[in-house]
């Protein structure tokens, strides 16, 4: 069994990264909390799919594999892993802003801010279409359904996330009967015909040339983006000058502050953390939430 150590820019907790958000429930993902392991369904190259394990190391992630693997295998691995990880994002100024917060004081120290995100940004807008107006354990339901339609990874019953030809091909019909996504059939399969004809290029966003409110306006073009669908993406990809507004972040304000808040109180109360405020949201949701005694 080979092994790879992946360095990571700064403090860093695979708990945190992996248990940030829904995603450590869903495909290509699985979280092993009483191990406190990451594994995860990756292809490298024209290799059978495969499932790596990834646990802390005192450097940043320790990957193991179940095979030995090339050069080309190794660099596509790395890569990947980091891209998921978040491992060489910086999170400097934002620690340096939480030492003058008490509330936000052990955010370095706990090596918070990494939020989980697919190897790529397609993956990452079908789960978010999934996750709209519904509970998440329902989205978990359908992401997991549709990755019936993905090439089996291992041994055992573990898939990667199907390609948008294979989503495609299965038609709205299928989303709706077999994955019970509802409405959001449609925007799946639009989602899917629009990156096969190239009229969308989400490689624009795997590869960084996005950002800010241009990368906020490319998400909202997508059919069944809306606004606070668009702002969750953004933390994903490193903007946090927007603050994803929906039903569960009013519950989880009314608990935090005993009182019932309108989408311009929340704005107002982190508005102070400017280009960060997003996250310091995130991190408030994560300390008081009971997301992580949950997962």
């Amino acid at each position: 069994m080979g092994s790879i150590i992946l360095k990571a820019g700064g403090p860093f907790s695979l708990k945190l990264t992996a248990m940030s958000h829904g995603f450590c429930q869903a495909p290509p993902f699985e979280w092993d909390k009483a191990k406190e392991e990451l594994s995860m369904a990756v292809k490298l190259g024209s290799r059978k799919p495969m499932v790596i394990t990834i646990k802390e190391s005192r450097e940043g992630a320790l990957i193991k594999t179940g095979e030995t693997l090339g050069l080309d295998e190794k660099k596509i691995l790395k890569k990947t892993v980091a891209h998921c990880l978040r491992l060489d994002e910086d999170f400097s100024r934002f620690y340096e802003m939480c030492e003058s917060e008490p509330k936000l004081k052990n955010a370095a120290t706990h090596g918070a801010g990494r939020m989980l995100r697919s190897p790529n940004a397609f993956e990452d807008i079908v789960k978010s279409i999934c996750g709209t107006n519904i509970a998440w354990s329902q989205a978990v339901k359908a992401i997991h359904a549709i990755c019936r339609l993905g090439e089996r990874a291992g041994e055992g019953d573990r898939r990667m996330f199907p390609t948008p030809k294979k989503i495609s091909n299965a038609g709205a019909k299928w989303l709706r009967q077999e994955a019970r996504v509802g409405y959001r059939a449609e925007y799946i399969i639009e989602l899917c015909d629009n990156v096969l004809d190239r009229s969308l290029d989400l490689a624009k966003v795997d590869k960084g040339k996005l950002e800010g409110e241009e990368l906020r306006k490319f998400f909202l073009s997508i059919k069944g983006i809306g606004k606070s669908t668009a702002h969750y993406l953004l933390m994903l990809h490193g903007e946090y000058s927007y603050l994803s507004i929906d039903s569960a972040t009013h519950a989880f304000m009314k608990k935090l502050t005993g009182k019932k808040m309108t989408d311009s109180d929340i704005e107002k109360r982190y508005s102070e953390y400017g280009r960060w405020k997003a996250l310091v949201l995130w991190y408030e949701w994560l300390s008081g939430s009971g997301w992580m005694e949950k997962v």
